[in-house]
């Protein structure tokens, strides 16, 4: 559906009611707007699969389920809108910066656990706690940013270290190289 049909239907029929339930107006209508934007890679709908499938040649429903995961992310950022509106600039510039950066790094980070990938293919034993931290920096509040904080350096530091590692190593490699040329 054209973005301004999608959202005049949505700001009619969807978005009074978030704000009886109390959300902010423009909270309710950027979770309206963004939700009914994604409904181009969500199936049933989803036009934008149908335009990757017919250019990659791919099953419909597998790419529909493919794109789902991939935009997980994208999902969860309405809640946001909703649950933090200090990201509609409304609060202080400390509270506006802080729940940017939790916000961001909690996405990042569920990114990361979605697609199975850092630095290498995790492991189960590190997507689980990556799901948990992303969770927790998304969820607003001092103790949940504390938290997922730490599950997050404790699960992708020791990939950061072998990352690092690992450019030390080709980094003696190419200096080696230049002494035999």
């Amino acid at each position: 559906m054209p973005t301004v049909a999608c959202y005049t239907i949505l700001a009619v029929l969807a978005a009074p009611a978030m704000i009886k339930l109390g959300v902010t107006p423009i909270a309710a209508h950027l979770f309206v707007f963004y939700f009914g934007m994604l409904s181009a890679i969500t199936p049933p709908v989803a036009l934008s699969v149908i335009a990757a499938i017919s250019i990659a040649g791919s099953p419909f429903w597998k790419t529909g389920w493919t794109s789902i995961k991939l935009a997980i992310s994208g999902f969860l950022i309405p809640f946001i809108f909703v649950y933090q509106p200090v990201l509609l600039l409304k609060g202080e510039a400390g509270e506006i910066l802080l729940a940017a950066v939790t916000s961001i790094t909690g996405i990042f980070i569920l990114s990361i656990a979605v697609s199975n990938y850092f630095s290498r293919n995790l492991y189960l034993i590190e997507r689980f706690p990556l799901f948990v931290g992303a969770i927790l920096l998304i969820y607003p509040g001092w103790m949940t940013d504390i938290i997922g904080f730490i599950i997050a350096i404790l699960c992708l530091a020791p990939q950061l270290i072998q990352l690092m590692n690992g450019k030390k190593i080709l980094k003696k490699v190419f200096a080696s190289y230049r002494l035999l040329s």
